[in-house]
């Protein structure tokens, strides 16, 4: 029998400085079989003079931005694999990383592999350096994997390799959260019935960029992402009859954590996960809430916001 076959798809957008080092990784693996399709997303940097420089290694497509979602979905529709191993353009595969996933769900059954893998940032002398290495064992969150997931349970898509069938299940990538796409990608392909494997050991590195993700900017952007996420899932599990104690709990602790950060950075997301928070009388809140709660009732939100950023400045979690 022979090996199946893995497509690893790049969506890939202005990303000229790490791509040759991606692409690399990904025609580096062990496993024999390994077809590479990148969908450059309308770069002006010249990423795609270097993902055309590989071909005919790998298979390359361009178009318009539409953001990395659609990238990742018109790449999915055009590979061939058994297997589906996504990879943005900045990260990296271990060479046996997808060979040992694959002898990972070969053994238990599984339609998702969870490889371990390791966050990198830019030290002070402006180089990589590596932390430690991550779980992505959904089963330290939450025994049940659609729950663990929405409950926090992460890992970049470089970690996780797909079924083909279940990505077909699953339908696509989510348009309509450009900041959370990964995490509710497998928070729906646990909801398709996908089986999770904990596959132990380093696989994957994943770049965290500093600057993206300390700016107020990003910051709006993803409570905003994550509240829209909130709601639908919490939607998801009613109309499927799936919501029960640990699910509304796990609910509402989404809505107060979303109006504890959104406080000082955002008046109208602040509210809108308030009113959410409100349907649920009997949920804890944290003293920082209260007090931002109090104050705004005192002083209006203006300066009770100024006041508890002075207060605590690094509010989000």
């Amino acid at each position: 029998m022979s090996a199946p076959l893995v497509s690893v798809l790049v969506p890939c957008y202005n990303a000229a400085p790490y791509l040759r080092a991606t692409l690399d990784s990904a025609l580096s693996q062990t496993h024999p079989r390994v077809e590479v399709v990148v969908v450059d997303d309308g770069s002006t940097d010249g990423s795609l003079v270097i993902a055309r420089s590989y071909e005919p290694r790998i298979t390359v497509l361009t178009g318009p931005q539409r953001g990395a979602s659609a990238a990742r979905n018109l790449a999915t529709q055009l590979s061939r694999g058994e297997w589906i191993q996504y990879l943005d353009a900045d990260d990296l595969l271990l060479p046996d990383a997808i060979s040992r996933r694959l002898s990972a769900v070969d053994a238990g059954r599984g339609d998702v592999a969870c490889g371990d893998w390791t966050r990198i940032s830019l030290g002070p002398l402006g180089e990589w350096e590596p932390g430690r290495v991550e779980s992505a064992d959904y089963r330290s969150v939450d025994g049940d994997p659609d729950l663990a997931v929405f409950k926090g349970f992460w890992a970049p898509p470089a970690a996780l390799l797909y079924r083909r069938s279940l990505v077909e299940s699953v339908g696509g990538w989510h348009p309509g959260l450009p900041v959370i796409q990964d995490a509710r990608f497998l928070f729906d392909a646990a909801m398709s019935g996908g089986r999770l494997i904990h596959v132990p050991g380093d696989s994957a590195h994943y770049r965290q960029h500093a600057a993206m993700s300390l700016s107020s900017r990003s910051r709006t952007r993803f409570w905003a992402d994550v509240l829209k996420n909130n709601r639908e899932i919490e939607a998801i599990w009613n109309e499927r009859g799936l919501m029960n104690s640990a699910r509304r709990d796990a609910v509402a602790k989404a809505y107060s954590l979303g109006a504890r950060v959104t406080f000082p950075i955002d008046r109208e997301l602040y509210r809108a996960n308030l009113a959410e928070l409100l349907r649920f009388p009997d949920s804890e809140w944290s003293r920082y809430l209260r007090a931002a709660r109090g104050l705004e009732r005192v002083l209006g939100y203006s300066l009770a916001a100024k006041l508890m950023r002075v207060a605590r400045p690094n509010s989000s979690p």
